[in-house]
């Protein structure tokens, strides 16, 4: 069952299978793809004379040195910098997409995996207000660079990593570490949906807990997380518009202005009109729209709580306080060493309160907190606990029998079956009749426990066990008495 005592209580450890393993294939071959390139650059490049083709650990220590250094920079660019406005920038260039659009699953998720990384870093010290670089075209450039580098290197260390004196362990050690360094893939719309799926169906049972401990139950806290993507959705379309205007009025004062005898310009007309000659219209006017739209990137990711509860239902406004504090912390105060392979306090507390205003810079992140972060609460309530363990362990294997349900209309199901001599009883979680075969279901809910997400092989092996091997035991103990 899923209630033996395989659960982590610690943070990594989800309700839930490990759902940012979904969308790994194309961001796994573009990772390792990169890795072996880099390889290949590296002992192309060697000198003819040297009589020995560097090994993958002599270039992984390179690398290392190489990602010390890109990571000082990226901290003094991010340092010296309005990071809230960056990192605002940043998430509406790259983690936001037109309604309808398709979306590209390894670009995102690579993004997404930045700029967990970026918010990290520029969240663990206040923002940058006084004196700081302007966030524009070139600065974005020049940190999105800084950030491509950085992963590329670190990718490229942990493949040649130390680990498990055996070969074949520590080729899974290191694709573990690239998987969590790359792989992401909360934000497309059908896990989306899946997480909303999961949350509801977990914690349904658990309402009056929620409402007791945490101030809201997690339909409030759906209800909640969509109006923000509502009001961000809102914002975003009026900064493109404003940038749209803003070109489309350039345009008009360029054309007024070329009309006009050089002699009658104003010195504003003469600027513009130079400035097209030299650069073209098309770049002057995606200049100004790009400035325009950038400039407002603080207000579009960014909310108060006056603004957030004019947007909710009436219903969902006394909730706010408790939702907001929950799943919060203040800019400035995230804990720990920012990592690409750690794991990430933002999970946790994915929005950032920097002032009077809330920010959401990584919006795939929230629906992974509304699913895990009550989870840590609840397995922190030792009085609490033992019922959601058996409530959520019922859910699973209901889950998995009804699928087969669906899949054979006609089978014979049953679920949670005890079998055995009276005296050692024994427990099946789910036996499927299909005409002359039967099914045998083992429900295990374990997620890999940070220590063996970092790589380390007897962590690795003991998940292993306790979610595949366990299982696999007692289905065959349970085919044998049968």
């Amino acid at each position: 069952m899923a209630t033996d005592d395989e659960r982590e209580d610690q943070p990594g450890a989800s309700p839930a299978p490990n759902l940012s393993t979904e969308f790994t294939a194309g961001d796994t071959a573009a990772g390792l793809e990169n890795i072996r390139a880099q390889r290949d650059d590296l002992i192309s490049s060697s000198s003819s004379a040297a009589p020995m083709s560097p090994t993958l650990e002599e270039i992984s220590a390179q690398a290392v040195a190489r990602a010390r250094k890109v990571l000082q920079q990226l901290t003094e660019v991010v340092s010296n910098t309005d990071s809230v406005a960056l990192l605002a920038t940043l998430s509406g260039l790259r983690l936001t997409h037109a309604e309808g659009e398709e979306i590209d699953v390894d670009s995102f998720a690579r993004w997404q995996a930045k700029l967990e990384f970026l918010t990290w870093l520029a969240a663990t010290r206040p923002s940058a207000n006084t004196n700081a670089a302007v966030v524009d075209a070139k600065l974005i450039e020049r940190v999105e660079g800084l950030l491509e580098e950085y992963f590329n290197d670190e990718s490229l260390a942990v493949a040649g990593s130390d680990g498990d004196a055996d070969p074949e362990v520590r080729s899974l050690q290191r694709s573990l570490l690239v998987e969590a360094m790359h792989v992401r893939g909360e934000g497309t719309p059908e896990m989306v949906q899946f997480l909303q799926f999961l949350a509801r169906g977990i914690y349904f049972l658990h309402r009056d807990w929620f409402t007791a401990n945490l101030g809201f139950t997690c339909d409030d806290a759906i209800e909640i997380a969509d109006q923000i993507f509502a009001l961000q959705s809102e914002r975003l379309r009026d900064a493109y518009e404003r940038g749209h205007a803003a070109a489309d009025a350039v345009q008009a004062g360029w054309e007024a202005a070329a009309e006009r005898a050089v002699e009658n310009r104003s010195p504003d007309e003469t600027s513009l009109v130079e400035a097209v000659a030299e650069r073209g219209l098309d770049w002057v006017t995606s200049y100004v729209g790009s400035n325009e739209v950038v400039s407002r990137m603080r207000e579009v990711r960014g909310f108060t709580v006056d603004e957030l509860s004019a947007a909710v239902l009436d219903a969902f406004r006394e909730k706010l306080p408790a939702f907001l504090q929950f799943f919060s912390r203040g800019f400035g105060q995230l804990p720990g060493s920012p990592s690409p392979i750690e794991f990430n306090p933002l999970v946790q507390t994915p929005l950032l309160l920097e002032g009077n205003r809330y920010f959401l810079f990584v919006p795939p992140l929230l629906w992974e907190a509304i699913l895990n972060s009550p989870h840590y609460a609840l397995i922190g309530d030792g009085q609490y606990r033992t019922i959601y363990d058996d409530a959520r362990a019922d859910w699973l294997e209901q889950q998995a029998t009804e699928a087969f349900r669906r899949l054979w209309p006609d089978a014979q199901i049953g679920w949670s079956l005890a079998y055995g001599p009276s005296a050692k009883r024994a427990e099946l979680d789910g036996l499927i009749l299909q005409g002359n075969k039967a099914i045998i279901i083992e429900c295990k809910w374990k997620s890999r426990t940070l220590v063996a997400r970092r790589g380390d092989s007897n962590a690795l092996r003991k998940d292993i066990a306790q979610s595949i091997l366990n299982a696999f035991e007692q289905g065959r103990r349970a085919r044998d008495y049968i």
